[in-house]
């Protein structure tokens, strides 16, 4: 049986294996692969650009509840927040025009603590 290596030892053989790791590293082309998407380098961009309503977003606040046997429970609500895309510079200008901030919502403390106190409604028979 003809060897192809010849006589290489096997300290030969290794020194060859990562000659032609190094030459497949340096030329190789990119690969795909199909479990691992392609990320896309972050590339700044002015729109779509968010605006909100001030008058109409709420703070984070707790509301008081009354039970179905009138005691009162406290739910905790999430901050809402008014908002619209502007798609481009001149629609921006058209929806600030309108009344829409480019600047996002804050709140105080106080008016974030205030509970809400819901009133209760009765069923008539």
């Amino acid at each position: 049986m003809n060897n192809p290596l010849g006589d290489m030892t096997p300290a030969q053989i290794e020194a060859m294996r990562s000659l032609v790791l190094e030459h497949d590293k340096k030329h190789s082309s990119n690969s795909f692969d199909p479990s691992a998407p392609q990320i896309v380098p972050y590339k700044f961009q002015e729109f779509p650009k968010t605006l909100y309503k001030h008058e109409q977003c709420l703070p984070s606040r707790a509301q008081v509840k009354k039970t179905q046997l009138g005691g009162e429970e406290l739910h905790f609500l999430p901050p809402v927040f008014k908002t619209v895309m502007a798609r481009d510079v001149d629609h921006a200008a058209q929806l600030v025009a309108e009344g829409w901030s480019e600047e996002a919502p804050t709140f105080s403390e106080q008016e974030e603590a205030e509970p809400v106190v819901r009133a209760s409604r009765k069923k008539v028979s």
